[in-house]
């Protein structure tokens, strides 16, 4: 990064999955910490609560070193990044919906699948705000692991002949 005279930050999250170790690697720039959905036994936690495992953001210092950090990552959980526009959305009343409802959220919704999931989380917030839209950038991305037979192609259903 170059530096000028309006200062820029941003923050960053990387993230390296291991399926063969059942782990994730990360580094973390000061982004919010993504929550490990677990499907097995449904329920959704931060993948650290140790606020050492965050760094500042980038574009703070001029040279850093981010220490990576694993956490499980077993069949069937799902790793969920978000951006803090998500979740630093206020109501008419000037309460803040937060972290700890959104993670409250995952936890109740563990079972869906994304393609519900992400709906279903946008609209809880927006009902908690009374808006349709969002003031801040909304970014979520979901990493799956699933089994290796759930990623075989499914056989086509066989065909008859009919005459």
């Amino acid at each position: 990064m170059e530096r000028v005279e309006e200062p820029f930050v941003a923050t960053a999250f990387y993230l390296i999955v291991d399926s063969s170790t059942k782990d994730a690697q990360f580094a973390n720039a000061a982004h919010p910490v993504p929550v490990r959905l677990s499907r097995v036994t449904p329920g959704a936690e931060p993948i650290t609560q140790d606020q050492a495992k965050i760094g500042p953001a980038l574009g703070i210092f001029d040279e850093i070193t981010y220490p990576t950090f694993t956490c499980p990552f077993e069949a069937k959980d799902c790793l969920v990044l978000f951006t803090d526009g998500l979740y630093e959305v206020d109501s008419p009343d000037g309460k803040e919906f937060g972290k700890n409802s959104l993670i409250s959220s995952l936890n109740r919704m563990a079972t869906l699948p994304m393609e519900k999931l992400f709906p279903a989380i946008v609209h809880e917030v927006c009902c908690f705000s009374t808006r349709e839209h969002f003031d801040d950038d909304v970014c979520m991305v979901a990493v799956e692991r699933r089994e290796v037979s759930e990623c075989q192609p499914k056989p086509a259903p066989p065909t008859t002949n009919a005459g």
